[in-house]
């Protein structure tokens, strides 16, 4: 499309100053030899017979310059320190490519003088395109002033043939003026396009050649069928690596560009010899082809971004495995004897690591992507930390940390029975533990902490691997300090009641630490986010509480109760349900003297306390039971817990047999997952230890006891 735009400029500019210089020397020269004192006439003759030279010039010669205009960063090689050869997205910090040493000169810094820096080329290009500038605005100048003055001949002659003169002075001088305004807007079409750089620029002037003459010579729409895009991937599907180098640099530079990414990644999915082309690239291991290699990874990373894509590189055969392949260590290559700089080994692993990370966001690709060998032990290790820090100074490293982090996260968390197994393999890593709790423990970003605090929730999701994380030294002691200390974080809070639960020798594993006390779980109760978390681990503990213990946690009884109530009274169910949970198993423990000091106050009486429960009752039919799967499990134990302690209680839930009707709706309604604590996807992880069913049943029982 360019240069069919160019064409077209072209063909406006060349036929302007034909018409201007055949008007310049067939109608004012022979009107000169009658009014010869307009001498301004032939220094804009001159100027508009070069413009009109400058137009028509077919010469290969006059397409270079035209290029070397448009493409104005092209040929900087040789002094360009901030970029690398391919123009990717982490350059080195010199600029050059890690591997690769310039012998030869290019085009544009060859010297007209040998041994000289004297005339380069680019040098020269830069004059003529400054000299073309300068014209053209001196003619725009020149022409305007002429026509706003009207001063073409002596003020006394007024004859019919000054008239005719005149009128074709202003012919001309509108004809360069056209002529110069489209000069200028050919350049500004032309410097659209100065995103093409790099050592590809022989191969784009080849093509522009080929289009351009196509335009000049036959018709524009003979230059509208030829594509850049499709001419590069015919170009890395050659036999040449000079060729598939060029290509790839092209493809490189339109996946870039806003305008143009999407119209270009959508014609390399489309063609499938394109795509396994790139496959086929990233396996390449010679020393020579890593340029190659780098520019694959790079497309193929952008490609990914598209979900249709995803799924087209997912079914390509061996597609996987020519990813994973990106990963190698700096100690692969020396295994293999390849000539490669670390920095080279880290660039094209992290580009490989993204290509992963895009795949993963479709569910299906997550098993097969964390079934490739060798990947689970690769992206562990990884995301190691020492010494309080990520392993590694550079960018790159950090880069590649935060990706493989959440990488895996994304490989942890997945769902269903197909998750659950993949989460039972990365488990088995055994050093995946160890460097989570150095990401918790080390001094690095929040997000990076919160990732892993998501995979040890996942991985304590499964019965057996609550006790490797418990048995993991300072796991259970830096999830409790991280919960307590930083309000944020109550990622920490929801990892310690899934290790906890059901898992006795954690439980003594955190009261060991003697962090809870009357007063500080008051604290913390205080707030309802942070509250039901400490409920939930209370919940767990309260069993394997020393008789001490016991008796200071049962003092706050009176206080969990009123708030209990409070919340029955609020929207935060989360925490209304954590709260009920608790009670439930902490009203059998009480005695009669202290649990009838609970409702001794005034405002807080029994009935106070019965009124709200049933009017909590009443509106379970108006919760999520997906989103709180055990709030009526909750307050059918609590329910039994009452009656069980205090015959008022039972009498006051029997009276009227509101209870027990709601009792049977729960009973016809109730579904298996209210039988299980944790739930991946549609999968029971953890069973309750009694039925949903058998509950109901026993507080059925209780209510009608005598």
């Amino acid at each position: 499309m360019m240069a069919f735009r160019v064409a077209v400029l072209e063909k406006i500019a060349t036929g302007l100053g034909v018409m201007a210089f055949v008007w310049a020397t067939v109608v004012l020269l022979e009107a000169t030899k009658v009014l010869s004192r307009s001498h301004e006439l032939e220094w804009q003759h001159a100027v508009s017979h070069s413009l009109s030279i400058q137009s028509t010039k077919p010469k290969k010669a006059s397409m270079d310059q035209k290029i070397s205009a448009e493409l104005p960063h092209a040929n900087r090689e040789a002094e360009n320190t901030e970029q690398s050869s391919i123009s990717l997205e982490d350059p080195t910090p010199d600029g050059c490519f890690p591997f690769e040493i310039q012998r030869t000169w290019t085009f544009a810094a060859v010297p007209f003088i040998s041994h000289s820096n004297l005339f380069v080329a680019r040098q020269v290009s830069s004059m003529l395109y400054i000299l073309q500038l300068m014209s053209a605005a001196v003619s725009i100048a020149l022409s305007i002033r002429q026509l706003s003055s009207q001063r073409f001949i002596s003020d006394k002659t007024h004859d019919d043939r000054s008239k005719l003169l005149s009128l074709a002075l202003n012919v001309f001088y509108a004809l360069a003026l056209m002529q110069s305004l489209v000069f200028l807007l050919l350049l500004q079409v032309q410097t659209r396009y100065n995103f093409l750089e790099g050592q590809s620029l022989e191969m784009v002037k080849d093509f522009f050649y080929d289009a351009y003459s196509a335009s000049l010579k036959k018709s524009i729409f003979d230059g509208l069928a030829m594509d850049l895009v499709g001419y590069s991937i015919t170009q890395i599907q050659s036999n040449s690596a000079k060729q598939q180098l060029g290509g790839m640099h092209i493809l490189l530079a339109f996946v870039k560009q806003k305008e143009l990414k999407a119209n270009t990644l959508r014609r390399i999915g489309t063609t499938p010899d394109a795509l396994n082309r790139l496959l086929q690239m990233l396996t390449w291991k010679n020393h020579h082809e890593m340029q190659i290699r780098l520019a694959a990874a790079s497309i193929l990373k952008r490609l990914v971004q598209y979900n249709g894509n995803r799924f087209k590189v997912v079914a390509i055969p061996g597609a996987l495995e020519a990813i994973s392949s990106l990963l190698a260590s700096e100690e692969d290559y020396c295994r293999n004897e390849q000539n490669v700089t670390p920095l080279f080994s880290k660039m094209i692993r992290l580009r490989g690591l993204r290509i992963l990370k895009e795949l993963t966001k479709v569910h299906s690709n997550c098993v097969r992507i964390g079934s490739i060998r060798g990947l689970r032990r690769i992206l562990v290790t990884l995301i190691q930390v020492r010494h309080g820090f990520v392993d590694g100074n550079s960018a790159l490293d950090l880069k590649a940390f935060t990706v493989s982090l959440h990488l895996i996260k994304l490989l942890t968390t997945t769902t269903g029975k197909s998750g659950k197994i993949l989460g039972d393999q990365i488990g088995r890593t055994v050093f995946l533990l160890r460097n989570l709790r150095d990401i918790i423990v080390s001094r690095g970003q929040m997000t990076s902490k919160e990732s892993a605090l998501d995979m040890v929730i996942c991985l304590a999701l499964d019965n057996h691997r609550r006790e490797e994380i418990g048995r993991t030294g300072g796991m259970i002691t830096n999830l409790l300090m991280l919960f307590l200390t930083r309000e944020e974080t109550l990622k920490a809070g929801e990892a310690l009641n899934l290790i906890l639960l059901q898992n006795s020798k954690n439980c003594r594993r955190l009261l060991d630490l003697n962090h809870f006390s009357s007063s500080s779980l008051q604290n913390y109760c205080e707030d309802p986010r942070i509250g039901a978390c400490v409920a939930k681990m209370l919940r767990s503990l309260f069993v394997y509480f020393t008789p001490n213990q016991k008796d200071a946690i049962l003092a706050l009884a009176p206080y969990l109760m009123r708030m209990a109530v409070k919340s029955m009274e609020s929207s935060t169910i989360t925490y209304q349900e954590a709260l009920l949970g608790f009670l439930a198993l902490m009203v059998p423990s009480l005695s009669t003297p202290p649990y009838e000091l609970i409702f001794s106050h005034t405002l807080f009486t029994k009935q106070t306390f019965l009124n709200e429960f049933m009017n909590m009752v009443e509106r379970l039919p108006s919760f999520d039971l997906d989103s709180y799967p055990r709030i009526r499990r909750h307050i059918v134990e609590l329910a039994i817990a009452l009656m069980r302690h205090d015959n008022v209680q039972r009498q006051a839930l029997k009276d009227g047999q509101a209870f027990e009707h709601h009792l049977r709706e729960i009973l016809e309604t109730v579904s298996e997952v209210e039988n299980y604590y944790t739930i991946s996807g549609q999968i029971g992880l953890t069973r309750h230890l009694q039925t949903m069913e058998n509950l109901i049943e026993v507080a059925i029982t209780e209510l009608h006891k005598q």
